[in-house]
């Protein structure tokens, strides 16, 4: 199978969405030859098999909004001569978490006679996602909280975590040691975590609470500073950390409270 692949970003070090090039390294081991389109481009090492094409954020950044919207239709003019240029070279598109894309090229795509499937993982079901739907074969999510689509198209198939990187240490910390870690954001709800947490300390006064991650929009930033200013003297705010790094340090307990 040759395989086109759409995602944000391909960069090994990225806090956020550097898990993706072990992604590609799976594709690649199943895949006769496997081509990743991205937003934009960081470092990153695959294997010969595969080919990585950026449609230039990288290089182009823009903040006045007249010129943002000058450089969507550029992106999109970019990746619209990529998927045209290179159709002989892929049967089947996995398009990550981005339906504009499934919606831009889906068309072309379909006269391609391409598989078409979309990697969706969120509590939102906007018109993006909706008519992202119309136009591919199947969309893969993690659970069925995380894509609330209804559709015979939704398969849920877990998160696919790679176990032998995360994998429990062998020494059991000294102390029960919580860690939570994803976007601070919301809709992650660390404001429950952080409570649960402080009730829990009454029991255990030597626990501790560690929360790695970023905020990444500005509604993430303002309650990053919230947490922040109410809670920064009782748990640790670790900030981001590089994919693969996160379990250097041994935990007792990994919290999760998504909405």
């Amino acid at each position: 199978m040759k395989i086109l692949i759409i995602t944000q970003k391909v960069d090994a070090a990225d806090r956020t969405l550097g898990f993706f090039v072990r992604w590609i390294e799976e594709f690649a081991k199943h895949c006769e030859r496997v081509t990743a389109i991205c937003l934009e481009l960081g470092p990153y090492r695959l294997p010969p098999n595969v080919s990585v094409h950026s449609l230039g954020k990288e290089r182009l950044k823009i903040e006045n909004w007249k010129l943002d919207i000058s450089r969507r239709i550029l992106y999109s003019c970019r990746f619209l001569r990529l998927i045209w240029s290179m159709r002989r070279e892929y049967d089947s598109v996995f398009v990550h978490m981005n339906p504009e894309y499934a919606i831009l090229g889906g068309l072309l795509w379909r006269v391609f006679g391409k598989k078409i499937v979309l990697w969706y993982v969120h509590k939102k079901v906007n018109w993006r996602v909706r008519l992202a739907e119309k136009l591919v074969d199947k969309i893969f999510t993690a659970s069925r909280e995380s894509c609330r689509l209804a559709s015979k198209k939704v398969e849920v198939v877990g998160h696919g975590i790679p176990t032998e990187v995360f994998a429990p240490h062998r020494a059991r910390p000294p102390k029960l040691n919580l860690v939570t870690v994803g976007r601070v954001s919301p809709i992650k709800d660390l404001h429950t975590i952080i409570i649960a947490f402080l009730a829990l300390k009454r029991t255990f006064p030597e626990a501790e609470l560690s929360i790695i991650g970023d905020p990444i929009t500005e509604r993430d930033q303002r309650y990053a500073a919230q947490l922040q200013e109410e809670f920064g003297a009782k748990v640790h705010f670790a900030g981001g950390a590089p994919y693969g790094s996160v379990c250097a340090k041994p935990y007792t307990v990994f919290v999760h409270a998504s909405r």
